[in-house]
């Protein structure tokens, strides 16, 4: 009751980032009775993109903080989709693959969401792919996440390269629904937005640190 109040209240407030850890827990805690509880299991907080990655490449290792051997119950929305399949010699090494999944490449250190298909001789490393990726033949991701149904062309290099800075993370990033054209080359710490085309590409070879718009 204490909690659904403090919500409304903060609703109300159109000034406030509507956020339980900047504004709805600071403000209880000033004005209420609030106590702390030390929690000894799991959690991560997930609000960045590099917190994202590294959670769901923990996941990935071979002895994860966090297990889905199913002695924890895992409440989320009933998939039914066909089972996952390897064909034409693909492989799966230390890597989450959901339903639906269909590899004919190579993933190793990866997370896979359900209705993945990664065609023949592609490699996919370090990587999160997030539901309905499409990634065409013969080519390469590391360290990249790829955002809901988004299509790679085929011959792509994405990841690639050093660093823009030396320290800084490695991530590169392409958005739901963006589609890298074939024959294109990108470096690492790379943004392509949401619903990037074909067309937004001004060039095959994309620097390091670069953002692409849609146009």
């Amino acid at each position: 009751e204490v909690l659904i109040e403090q919500l409304k209240e903060d609703a109300c407030h159109f000034d406030s980032p509507h956020d339980f850890g900047r504004s709805i827990i600071p403000e209880m805690v000033k004005r209420q009775r609030a106590f702390s509880y030390s929690f000894s299991g799991y959690w991560q907080d997930i609000g960045t993109m590099e917190a994202y990655y590294t959670a769901n490449m923990e996941m990935a290792g071979a002895r994860p903080a966090f297990s889905l051997d199913g002695r924890w119950p895992v409440l989320t929305e009933s998939i039914n989709m066909r089972p996952s399949q390897l064909l034409d010699g693909g492989t799966a090494e230390n890597t989450i693959v959901s339903a639906g999944c269909i590899i004919k490449g190579h993933v190793r250190n990866s997370v896979l969401s359900p209705g993945v298909v990664i065609e023949e001789q592609s490699i996919v490393r370090n990587s999160v792919l997030l539901p309905n990726v499409i990634i065409g033949k013969y080519s390469d991701l590391d360290s990249c996440i790829i955002d809901e149904s988004a299509q790679i062309g085929e011959h792509c290099r994405i990841g690639v390269g050093e660093s823009l800075l030396p320290g800084i993370w490695d991530i590169t990033l392409v958005g739901a629904k963006a589609s890298v054209p074939s024959h294109t080359s990108i470096g690492r710490n790379c943004r392509i937005l949401p619903g990037v085309s074909p067309g937004d590409f001004i060039s095959k070879i994309i620097p390091a640190g670069t953002t692409i718009y849609s146009k």
